[in-house]
């Protein structure tokens, strides 16, 4: 089995405060509200193991959110991740920002203005774990 961890993360402090962060708590929260967890990979091996799975092997590999990082490969991740986020982003947003937070379909749209100018900035050392 293999999937993404929906919170984005960074261990330098360059998402914090960012419109980028506002908006992953928010679609999480509101996901939750709506019924759905988009925050339970970190329980995955767990659940394996509760249905009877035996030698759970869990490897987390850590995929940037866009091309900051060194090296060719991990440039390539970065720019799929984000030309990926950067196309889902409305998607993603939608149905809980309207649904959950009342926000109209223009209001949203604004909103994410700012998440996509940070999603693009390679100043932000965001990642995520899959």
């Amino acid at each position: 089995m293999q999937e993404i961890g929906f919170r984005v993360r960074s261990n330098d402090g360059s998402l914090s405060g960012t419109a980028l962060e506002a908006w992953n708590s928010k679609v999480i929260d509101g996901a939750a509200k709506l019924g759905k967890d988009w925050d339970c990979t970190p329980n995955y091996k767990r659940w394996f193991e509760e249905a009877g799975f035996v030698d759970v092997v869990e490897k987390v590999f850590y995929w940037p959110g866009n091309p900051w990082v060194k090296g060719e490969k991990g440039k390539k991740i970065g720019s799929c991740m984000l030309a990926n986020a950067l196309q889902g982003l409305s998607a993603a947003s939608l149905a809980i920002f309207t649904r959950v937070f009342g926000m109209s379909v223009e209001e949203v749209e604004e909103s994410l203005e700012a998440v996509r100018r940070d999603l693009r900035d390679s100043s932000i050392h965001a990642y995520y774990p899959l």
